[in-house]
């Protein structure tokens, strides 16, 4: 059985946040999604219990989307034709 989640979908354009999740998250990430391990397997390769897992991965895509959400409102800021530019 997999433990992944529907909701979240890893992107290509979501590899250029990697660089700001902190390492132990980042591996049990790239495993879920890039291996496509579970989360009992993950668990055992990386000598944790299932919850601390869980619970890296869960911060792991709280970030991603933190930061997605960051960079789409600037685009939407930018993109606005009616705002009006200071001169």
């Amino acid at each position: 059985m997999k433990s992944q989640h529907p909701s979240f979908a890893l992107t290509q354009a979501d590899e250029a946040y990697f660089c700001e999740i902190p390492a132990p998250f980042l591996d049990l990430l790239k495993l879920l999604h890039h291996e496509k391990m579970n989360y009992c397997e993950i668990a055992q390769q990386a000598h944790l219990p299932r919850g601390t897992v869980a619970t890296r991965i869960f911060r792991a895509r709280a970030l991603i989307k933190r930061r997605r959400a960051e960079d789409e409102a600037r685009n939407e800021t930018w993109q606005d034709p009616t705002m009006e530019m200071a001169v």
